[in-house]
């Protein structure tokens, strides 16, 4: 009797060995697809090396845009300023909205946690140059002296360099850009904001400018009244049935395309609805 009992005792022993094993192994399964398909999802900073891909696929997730839906990318030059961006960035968050900014070099490596926080609530970061002089006229050895101060103070905030630029004063010449291996983005909607620097004329030179599906709104983060209007002008375009999206994914979703380098997507693109762009 007492070898029987001897013998169950070694038979639940191997049981739950076995059954300890086979938990181990399930574990580590999971853990290694986990895995995988953390290191497969793609992120921002992984579009294609042309700049064009789908943009990242938590983001997209998480805001479920739809491309049937009017959808419009709202743009912010001149920052991060340590005082007005952090205003727009709650009023894109509080709203569950993103926007693109188009940073100064010499003010991201003053503030590059602001930067950090706009890139972790899904907004796109782009370059704006480093010290917003002029590109024309700019000589090769100035331009690529440009191009390196902005890849070491980009990479610091975000860790990458931005796959989009957009030219200070929206200024540019085809020997300019065939000196970036980034794409040149302009707008079709000027607030002016930065001119006039009044709340209710920035948010009636949007809400005036009529269908802006597709389109692209130019603002600064800059200035107090123009932080104030980007609180008044998020919750309207989303109450106007709006999607607002970044430049990356009003490309990908609106007009269905890969961005080419070498060209400028500004005005004549957005307003004729992708017909028109100026190489």
């Amino acid at each position: 009797m007492h070898a029987v009992k001897t013998k169950k005792r070694i038979n639940l022993s191997a049981v739950t060995a076995a059954a300890l094993f086979v938990l181990l192994i399930l574990a580590g399964l999971f853990s290694g697809r986990a895995g995988k398909e953390n290191t497969d999802r793609p992120r921002q900073d992984e579009l294609s090396a042309d700049g064009g891909g789908e943009p990242a696929a938590e983001e997209t997730k998480a805001r479920a845009i739809d491309p049937d839906k009017p959808m419009v990318a709202l743009t912010f030059d001149d920052g991060p300023s340590g005082e007005y961006s952090p205003l727009i960035l709650d009023c894109l968050e509080k709203n569950n909205a993103v926007a693109t900014f188009f940073e100064i070099g010499c003010n991201v490596a003053k503030y590059p946690e602001i930067d950090k926080r706009a890139a972790e609530l899904g907004c796109e970061i782009g370059s704006h140059s480093y010290y917003h002089n002029v590109l024309p006229g700019q000589s090769q050895e100035d331009i690529a002296e440009d191009q390196r101060l902005c890849k070491e103070v980009f990479e610091n905030a975000i860790g990458t360099d931005p796959v989009l630029i957009r030219p200070p004063q929206g200024s540019v010449v085809k020997s300019i850009l065939n000196q970036y291996e980034q794409i040149f983005v302009g707008w079709s909607v000027d607030t002016q904001d930065w001119l006039y620097q009044n709340v209710d004329r920035t948010v009636n030179k949007v809400q005036q400018a009529g269908n802006l599906d597709g389109q692209v709104i130019l603002m600064h983060s800059i200035y107090q009244e123009s932080a104030q209007a980007a609180e008044i002008l998020v919750p309207w375009l989303i109450e106007q049935g709006y999607q607002l999206v970044t430049v990356s994914e009003l490309f990908y979703y609106h007009y269905g395309i890969t961005p080419e380098k070498h060209y400028y997507y500004a005005y004549d693109y957005f307003i004729s609805d992708g017909a028109l762009m100026l190489s």
